[in-house]
């Protein structure tokens, strides 16, 4: 058996409801970017008994699941939309591939549903998971995973032993347990004193324009913020709301190449997917997000909005 999910909140309180109706945590489990999840699962296969495989909170595309049919029996569960596999067309040959691909609040919502599990996690996730955080167990567990992804960002085999053990401690202990957890504690108010500094400069960094009737917000950066954080502080801009937020991360890896993690959001409930699919990525309608193997500016994100539609 194998769980694979994404390496955010959403995705580990997915794991630990899956431990939860599991009864066990003892299940080989790996948590990846949705731009990583390909390789994830290949490297995963490698030297594995290709018997059960649960992926959450990750769309899928025709080549992915042609990989996960490999598997004897494979339940893929995910509430963002899926525009190969949309209505009828959902391939019916891969008849060992179960699809739970719903609209939800969360995916975490989903896999409670399927594996008939109530948790205090999937409420929770909810919050974390559209942005609308109501109490401070919600705040927490969001800081928390944003707290460790930053943390061991460059140590993936780290980072993932660190999530799993969340997972894990989510699944069959109380969330007070954490919260009373010194290093934990520690690594947490660490992490909320680095959001205090990269708050205060959001609004300098922000370069708006109008196209297409849009008021667009945008945002680069060499250096990781949360997407929660800008959008929210957006808030206070004074021409805001904004019907696109385009938040740009720049990045150099090892080799020297440069790529764009784009994430996309709005205040006006715009159809930001739109953007995302023009660049092969995806999310939700009002929530997307595409990785571009190049560099990818404001101004070239300016030109790409005059030709669409929301």
């Amino acid at each position: 058996m194998l769980a694979i999910s994404h390496n955010d909140c959403d995705g580990v309180c997915s794991v630990a409801v899956f431990y939860k109706a599991m009864k066990t945590s003892r299940i080989p489990t790996c948590f990846t970017s949705v731009n990583g999840f390909k390789d994830a699962l290949c490297r995963a296969m490698v030297g594995r008994s290709l018997d059960e495989l649960y992926v959450f909170d990750i769309a899928g595309s025709r080549e992915t699941v042609r990989i996960a049919s490999a598997f004897s029996k494979a339940v893929w569960i995910d509430h963002h939309e899926w525009d190969v596999f949309a209505g009828c067309e959902r391939v019916e040959c891969f008849g060992n591939v179960k699809f739970v691909v719903e609209r939800a609040r969360s995916a975490c919502e989903l896999v409670g549903k399927y594996f008939n599990i109530e948790s205090e996690m999937i409420e929770l996730a909810n919050q974390v998971d559209t942005n609308e955080i109501r109490c401070e167990d919600a705040e927490f567990l969001r800081d928390v995973v944003g707290a460790v992804k930053w943390k061991f960002s460059k140590n993936y085999v780290e980072l993932n032993k660190k999530l799993r053990n969340l997972a894990r401690d989510l699944a069959f202990n109380p969330l007070e347990e954490l919260q009373t957890n010194q290093s934990l504690f520690n690594l947490v108010s660490e992490y909320r004193e680095y959001l205090k500094t990269a708050e205060a400069h959001i609004l300098h960094k922000i370069n708006v324009k109008d196209v297409n009737g849009l008021r667009i917000a945008i945002y680069e950066s060499l250096d990781f913020v949360p997407v929660h954080l800008i959008c929210n502080k957006l808030k206070e801009h004074e021409l805001a709301p904004f019907d696109v937020i385009a938040v740009m991360f720049h990045r150099k890896d090892r080799l020297g190449r440069i790529s764009t993690k784009l994430e996309l959001r709005t205040h006006t409930n715009k159809e930001v997917i739109k953007i995302a699919r023009m660049l092969n990525g995806g999310g939700h309608a009002s929530a997307a997000g595409a990785t571009i193997n190049r560099l990818f500016t404001g101004s070239q994100f300016e030109d790409l909005i005059k030709e669409i539609e929301l």
